[in-house]
């Protein structure tokens, strides 16, 4: 239904591998939860330790934890200094595997985190965060991205990772 929703409103800026879509004026579509969930998969990144196949992840978010603490507990606004953007895709069978949240380096100065579901891929940022990834996020701006074909940027992450994997156990 989110996919269907987002493939039939007005596309505010069309990109090669997405189209933004202000989801504000969209019917049917709880911005507040998917933000609040997204954060909340994040922030338990940080919090603990996940436990994947033969080691274990535990994001930092440094500075920038406690204020998602704070959000999600309702005291605090989304922090200005992150940028949550939101991939939806439009895929009509989507992926059906999940990718656990994991450290996706720097981009443009902000470090990005990274996790998957199936159907949609959600992208955190943190630190100096450059006007675009401002503008592109769901927070802030309201702004949904319909991939079309987000499989194949789950395939390219999901290839990345293991080969990480596997060059750190070398």
């Amino acid at each position: 239904p989110l996919r269907d929703s987002l493939a039939g409103a007005p596309v505010l800026y069309p990109l090669t591998q997405a189209r933004l879509i202000n989801s504000r004026c969209l019917a049917g579509i709880d911005l507040e939860k998917l933000v609040y969930f997204a954060s909340s998969v994040f922030w338990r990144a940080c919090a603990t330790k996940w436990w994947s196949l033969d080691h274990t992840v535990q994001l930092s978010f440094g500075p920038y934890e406690e204020h998602f603490r704070q959000f999600l507990l309702g005291h605090q606004l989304f922090a200005d200094r992150a940028a949550l953007l939101i991939n939806v895709s439009g895929n009509t069978e989507p992926h059906i595997a999940a990718i656990y949240p994991y450290g996706g380096g720097r981009i443009q100065g902000a470090r990005q985190y990274r996790f998957a579901i199936p159907g949609m891929a959600f992208w955190l940022h943190v630190g100096h965060i450059p006007t675009e990834l401002r503008a592109a996020c769901a927070y802030h701006s309201g702004i949904l991205c319909l991939a079309p074909d987000l499989n194949e940027m789950y395939v390219r992450d999901m290839g990345s990772l293991l080969a990480k994997n596997a060059h750190g156990r070398s």
